[in-house]
Parts: structure tokens; sequence; C-alpha cells
């Protein structure tokens, strides 16, 4: 199983055990003082998940319409309520979907601009953004049949994600990562 840690009295830790592997890919957010959220993908799977409530874990469904193939997933705080998860696919897109509480929002498939046009397969662990605002900038990486990379990089509006910009990458380059400044850029 997955090997976890958890403190609930200051400075001593305990051990517990999870359902899963976590060789694709885990992500952990904090609910509260003693609640976390973590997730973990698979080649071969959807991606699964569950609250650590102290030594409890309560596994939850898989995000609606899920890809087969869910890699590397990252949290991040929505603003308004819940966590953003962001995950490769292996596919021409990356996913992105926000957890309230134990209910998923529709997911939504991140689409990019490729040059030249084709298959892509996102196969990194993805970026978010960790501003303040409610649609994070977002990132992948996406490679060609032939593991050429190119940078996907999403600037999003204040209500939605905008197609991703592709940007060319050197050989040796493979997982962004992002920042935004205060122009929003």
């Amino acid at each position: 199983g997955l090997r976890c840690l958890y403190s609930d009295t200051l400075h001593i830790w305990r051990e517990g055990d999870l359902p899963g592997a976590g060789g694709d890919g885990v992500a952990v957010g904090a609910i509260d003082d003693t609640t976390a959220i973590i997730a973990w993908g698979t080649y071969t799977d959807f991606i699964r998940w569950g609250h650590l409530r102290g030594a409890q874990f309560e596994e939850g469904p898989p995000p609606p319409g899920a890809d087969g193939s869910s890699v590397a997933p990252v949290f991040r705080v929505r603003p308004s309520g819940g966590h953003w998860m962001i995950w490769a696919t292996h596919e021409n897109h990356a996913s992105i979907a926000t957890l309230i509480g134990s209910t998923w929002t529709d997911r939504e498939s991140l689409q990019c601009s490729y040059s030249p046009p084709g298959p892509h397969y996102t196969d990194a662990t993805p970026q978010i953004g960790h501003d303040r605002a409610e649609f994070p900038l977002v990132g992948w990486t996406a490679s060609r049949v032939n593991y050429s990379y190119v940078f996907c990089i999403s600037c999003c509006s204040d209500s939605a994600f905008e197609r991703a910009e592709p940007i060319g990458t050197p050989e040796d380059a493979f997982v962004p990562t992002l920042a935004r400044d205060r122009n929003g850029d």
C-alpha cells in the first residue's frame, strides 16, 4: 500500500497504510488541522483519492469522466471553496476538476494549440499556480511520438480556462514551473 505519515500530536508521527501504490504521482492537500485529501494516479486506472482523518482513510469515487490513464495529480485550494486538482492523461490534453467536500465538479479537458498539430501526450506532473486567482495558471508538458517536448501554458480569465499556448522547449526540458506577476501574466 501507500505509506502515509501523519501527526495528530505535536512532534509525534504515526504511520498508516493507504490502498494503492502511488508510483505514478501522489498529491496531498490540507482540509483542516486533522483532515487531508490524498490522491494518486496510475497508468492503467482512474485517479483514486480519499480523505485522511487521523488514522481513518475514506476513499471517494473517481472524478467524473476521468481518463483511463490518470497520473501525477496536483492539488491547489480554490478561493470559492474546495480544491482544484489537475492531472496528466497520456492523451492530447490535461484534465482538471474541483473537489468540494466529497463531490466533484465536471472534469474539464484542457486543450493546447499544438504546433505542428497532431497527437501529443501529457506525460509529466502538471503545474498549477498558487496565487489567489479563482482560475489558476496551469501548465503541462506534452510529447510527440518522437519524444519532442512542448510546454503548454493556459493563462485563464476570471471565469474560465483558455486554450493553452505551446512554448517550445530544449531537448532536455521536461516539467514547467509557473508563476504569475502582479499584472496577471
